[in-house]
């Protein structure tokens, strides 16, 4: 089982359900990301190419 970051009670909200109904990016057959989160629960934050998923780093570079 996946352990939620501090603070993420409900997998469902995710971190930010204050965000629910703001604008969210198409990213292909990845579904869509509010702009402040790549995943469910990761925040957007600089990361090295090799730590992020190559599909998704280049769907995130077309944007």
């Amino acid at each position: 089982m996946v352990e939620l970051p501090e603070g993420v009670k409900d997998r469902e909200k995710g971190p930010f359900p204050e965000l629910e109904g703001g604008k969210m990016i198409p990213l292909g057959h990845f579904g869509e990301i509010h702009p402040r989160v790549i995943s469910d629960y990761d925040l957007v934050t600089p990361v090295s190419a090799l730590e992020m998923d190559m599909d998704l780093l280049l769907e995130l570079t077309r944007i």
